[in-house]
C-alpha cells in the first residue's frame, strides 16, 4: 500500500450496488515475491492499509501466524480433497501434510521448520491395512485352515518354513 500523496485521491476498494460486478486483478508470477504474497491477500482480504493485512483475528502478525494455530483452523478445508480421496478424515490430513510439506521443499522449507510433523508416507496406507484385517481376523483365520487342509506334504513343508521365517 501507499501513502497518499498531495493531491492525489486514494484508490478504495467499494461494494458495487447497482449494475454487474466487475474487478481486474493483473496476474502477478510467484517468483515476484512480497508483490504476490500482497496480491494474494487482496483477493481474500480487502484492505486499506499495511496494518489491515496484517491483522488477523483482530491480532496484528508481524512475522507471519504461528503454522500450527494456521493448519489446526483450516485442516479441514486444505484436506477435503485427500479427505474424499482416501475415504478417512485423519488419513486426508496426513496426506494433505505430506503435500503441504512436498510443496514447502521446492523453496528449501519443511514442515518442520514451522514445528509441524510430517506424518510417515506408509502411516495411511497401513492404517487402512490394519483396520481391514482387525476387522476381518476371524474370517482369514478360518479361510488359512481351509486353505492349509488342502495342501500336499511338500506345500506343507514350504508354507511352514515360510511362517517360521516370518515370525523370527
Amino acid at each position: 500500500m501507499e501513502l497518499p500523496k498531495a493531491g492525489v485521491v486514494p484508490k478504495t476498494v467499494a461494494k458495487r450496488m447497482h449494475l454487474e460486478k466487475v474487478a481486474r486483478i493483473d496476474t502477478v508470477p510467484i517468483w515476484s515475491g512480497e508483490v504476490f504474497y500482497l496480491r494474494a491477500l487482496l483477493i481474500h482480504k480487502p484492505a486499506s492499509s499495511f496494518t489491515d493485512l496484517h491483522t488477523v483475528n483482530e491480532h496484528i502478525i508481524l512475522e507471519g501466524y504461528p503454522a500450527t494455530i494456521l493448519w489446526n483452523e483450516f485442516k479441514e478445508q486444505l484436506s477435503i480433497d485427500h479427505i474424499l480421496r482416501e475415504g478417512d478424515q485423519q488419513n486426508g490430513y496426513r496426506c494433505a501434510l505430506r503435500k503441504i510439506d512436498e510443496i514447502l521443499s521446492q523453496s528449501g522449507k519443511r514442515l518442520q521448520d514451522f514445528g509441524i510433523t510430517v506424518p510417515d508416507k506408509r502411516t495411511a496406507k497401513l492404517a487402512n491395512k490394519d483396520r481391514f484385517l482387525a476387522s476381518n481376523c476371524v474370517a482369514l483365520e478360518a479361510e488359512q485352515d481351509n486353505m492349509c487342509q488342502m495342501l500336499n506334504e511338500e506345500q506343507c513343508h514350504a508354507f511352514d518354513a515360510i511362517c517360521d521365517g516370518i515370525q523370527s
